[in-house]
């Protein structure tokens, strides 16, 4: 068989002659239709059709596995379905997955519809469990409901970008294709990927209309995938934020009036989440979101646990308290050796540590992470001395400062409780008791504060985004 020459299945055809059999059964023969074939690929094109640099595919796959009957019904299936509304697609040699090129974003959105609507007639096509073939989730693709709702096409996603994407799962933007509405799609792949993302839309069920969260819409099932359909938050992340309120005359902080009604809204935001029972866990500058309005949203809460729960220790560094990196250590449990390795108890007190983080971003402009610094100075103490140094010109810095420190403290039952740092947004005046003591002179302290960590560095143009 030379190199040009299209491969036989097991079943005795190719993919060109299935192709152009289902095109020719649509009516009027192949009218025009250009077929190419060798031993990688088959083409087929309608008449006039231009190659577009780049654009929207839609991949369906057919399957590892497949027997080749139904392969070729499949294919014909989606041959046939090109045709009617004239669409470019390729198909691999081994029939194992099929390309299609749409013109433009409304042929797009048809082609996927059409695909969701024939998806009994081609053995399972569709995001349904099971070994069928079915249509890859890129950024394009239509995502559509479970399998009750096959009667109605014309509700699906169009996936529009793709925000994070790894080995375990992936966020994506998109509209519905019903209302408009945008929306973000979270992917999870294997089997504790989809447990936590489980986990995340019960709990965005259990706040839906809290305000506190994005409405869930869907949770589907697709093949060994599992997707959680939320609302989009308009606005940006607090870390794009901050960022873009960071000023070029010296101050390194957020300025004062815009900092204070924030740390109140991210106390009144934290206050609101304990009322339900839970902890947050991931209480980070990308896990917030500030509307257009100034109103604030969780939008990850795959962290998040009931009171009390036991949970694997994990965390963003300067955000993740100090006794969830010491599992063993500092938990009040009758029997703390009884958790196990890994495993930490959720309790509101690391809420409060990863709030003084919040706190500190707005005002310095960095997240709280402290260099190894060449001696045994407790972190408390190296992160007193690096608000000293903000608050030489910071205002924000100066009346955040307290709390800061009264949140930040290593033994989770010293911490400021949120009354407390409420009252010094108000008055700027701590309590006797609630703030560390000023930090002693170290000679090994920096005499500047770094730039190179900051927000402002990591987002030198903040854009809008919405993220999982």
């Amino acid at each position: 068989m030379g190199k040009g020459t299209p491969r036989r299945t097991t079943g005795g055809w190719t993919p060109v002659e299935v192709a152009r059999a289902a095109v020719a059964g649509t009516g009027g023969g192949d009218g025009g239709w250009g077929f190419a074939a060798d031993a990688l690929r088959c083409t087929v094109r309608p008449p006039g059709h231009r190659v577009r640099a780049r654009g929207r595919r839609i991949h369906v796959r057919v399957g590892a596995g497949r027997d080749s009957a139904r392969a070729a019904q499949v294919l014909a299936g989606v041959a046939r379905i090109a045709a009617a509304d004239p669409c470019a697609f390729t198909v691999t040699a081994d029939c194992g997955e099929i390309t299609l090129h749409p013109d433009d974003d409304a042929h797009y959105i048809r082609l996927v519809q059409a695909l969701h609507g024939a998806a009994e007639r081609l053995s399972g096509l569709g995001p349904d469990p099971g070994p069928g073939p079915e249509v890859e989730l890129t950024p394009g693709p239509v995502l559509i409901g479970p399998r009750h709702r096959r009667a109605d096409p014309g509700r699906g996603y169009v996936l529009t970008a793709t925000v994070r994407h790894g080995p375990a799962g992936s966020v994506h933007l998109g509209r519905s294709t019903a209302t408009g509405a945008d929306v973000v799609v979270k992917q999870a792949l294997g089997r504790s990927a989809r447990e936590a993302l489980r986990h995340e839309a019960e709990l965005l069920r259990r706040l839906d209309g809290s305000g506190l969260t994005p409405r869930p819409l869907e949770l589907v099932r697709q093949a060994d995938r599992l997707l959680l359909v939320q609302e989009r938050i308009p606005g940006r992340p607090l870390g794009a934020w901050v960022a873009a309120r960071l000023t070029r005359d010296g101050a390194p902080d957020v300025p004062w009036e815009a900092a204070r009604p924030m740390a109140a809204a991210l106390v009144d935001l934290v206050e609101r989440l304990h009322a339900h029972d839970l902890v947050l866990r991931g209480l980070t500058p990308e896990n917030v979101m500030v509307r257009p309005d100034g109103g604030l949203r969780l939008v990850n809460l795959r962290p998040a646990a009931a009171t009390g729960s036991v949970v694997r220790c994990a965390g963003t560094p300067g955000y993740l308290p100090p006794e969830d990196r010491r599992p063993r250590r500092g938990l009040r449990s009758a029997r703390p050796g009884d958790l196990p390795a890994g495993s930490c108890l959720a309790q509101p007190t690391g809420d409060l540590f990863a709030l003084g983080g919040l706190f500190f971003l707005l005002a310095t402009g960095h997240d709280p992470l402290l260099p190894d610094g060449p001696g045994p100075r407790p972190a408390e103490d190296r992160l007193a001395r690096w608000l000293a140094l903000a608050a030489r010109t910071g205002r924000t810095a100066r009346r955040l400062a307290p709390a800061v420190l009264g949140l930040r403290r290593s033994d989770p039952g010293e911490r400021m409780g949120l009354g407390e740092v409420r009252r010094l947004l108000c008055d700027g005046t701590p309590r006797p008791s609630s703030a560390a003591p000023p930090p002693a002179h170290h000679p090994a302290a920096p005499d500047r504060i770094p730039r190179d960590g900051s927000h402002a560095a990591r987002h030198p143009h903040p854009t809008r985004a919405a993220t999982p």
